[in-house]
């Protein structure tokens, strides 16, 4: 399930989206403690400029600071899968599962003393949903869905006290479209809600401004399930016209053109990567892949072999994949 999504965590990290500076404003108002609205709101505008440690820093301080509170953890396994996504690896994996695992004890202290107002229910729905969402990225299904029943039983409740909390809303509309999506091959029955689940994800992001380039990423992941790859791009170069730097944006837009089959139009993203931080290795290999996809063989062998050759520790299964490519390219020359 490697196409799950940054917009996922995102997204249901509700109570953590992107704000840039004309949008900053507190988080739930009267509800949330000044300081860790603050604290959110300056790790995740650091995120997405890419200064993940002073992020890292922040959220780690909140974790510190507020023990009995599930925000610092969920703000740190937020940070780890985006850091994850640049390469589209599973780099942390051992970082994110440990704050998982605080921040489901943290959820248990929380409850006991926390009030029972939206932020709470927020805030905890929230920390369930990013836990979920790595799970099932990981192909770790009923851990991954378990969790997202709590996710959903926590969102569900706060807007049962505030129906007009987005935040929550945006959540609830992507759960309900992906549950409806991968029912389609779990044995779970669910009514196909995709519809409804779509109209919350755009509505949340008009009626919340802060929430507007969350669900546009939110749409861009839906969209590509859909297989409506253009829509998909159309988001990518929108919002890269936003965050240029963001590389990551430059990654989706080059899988929506590859998925689409359109190798050629992939390949000047890729190399944008590469040229705004060289030590990422996806480029390496995915330029390499739309390479030998469009029968450049030379151009591809020399990209594959320096993947393989200065890369350490990739995923695994890019190793795989290059020494296929490579493999075929071989047989092709007839060397």
């Amino acid at each position: 399930m490697r196409l799950l999504p940054l917009a996922l965590f995102l997204a249901l990290a509700l109570p953590f989206p992107a704000f840039s500076e004309s949008l900053r404003t507190d988080i739930f108002p009267g509800e949330c403690e000044p300081q860790i609205s603050d604290a959110i709101l300056r790790a995740y505008d650091l995120a997405l400029d890419r200064n993940y440690e002073a992020a890292k820093q922040i959220c780690e301080n909140l974790e510190r600071d507020y023990p009995d509170s599930p925000s610092g953890s969920a703000g740190l396994m937020t940070l780890y899968q985006v850091m994850m996504l640049e390469n589209d690896d599973y780099s942390y994996d051992a970082e994110m599962r440990a704050a998982a695992v605080r921040n489901q004890a943290a959820i248990g202290r929380f409850l006991k003393t926390a009030p029972k107002n939206a932020w709470s229910y927020t805030l905890v729905g929230a920390s369930w949903g990013i836990q979920g969402i790595y799970y099932l990225r990981r192909d770790e299904y009923w851990l991954g869905f378990y969790r997202g029943i709590n996710a959903l039983r926590y969102l569900r409740a706060a807007l049962e006290i505030n129906p007009d909390d987005w935040e929550a809303r945006l959540g609830l509309g992507i759960f309900i479209y992906y549950r409806s999506a991968y029912a389609s091959f779990i044995p779970l029955f669910f009514p196909d809600q995709r519809a409804e689940g779509i109209r919350e994800v755009k509505q949340a992001g008009r009626h919340r401004p802060y929430l507007h380039e969350v669900s546009r990423i939110a749409l861009y992941h839906i969209y590509l399930n859909e297989k409506d790859y253009d829509r998909g791009l159309a988001i990518m170069e929108e919002l890269l016209a936003e965050r240029p730097q963001f590389v990551v944006y430059d990654q989706f837009a080059g899988r929506a053109l590859m998925q689409k089959g359109d190798f050629q139009g992939a390949l000047p993203y890729y190399r944008r990567i590469q040229e705004i931080d060289p030590s990422l290795y996806l480029p390496l290999f995915k330029i390499g892949e739309c390479c030998f996809r469009l029968g450049e063989d030379a151009e591809a062998q020399s990209y594959l072999q320096k993947f393989l050759e200065q890369t350490q520790n990739p995923d695994p299964s890019y190793v795989h994949s290059a020494r296929s490519y490579l493999r075929e390219i071989q047989a092709r020359s007839g060397s």
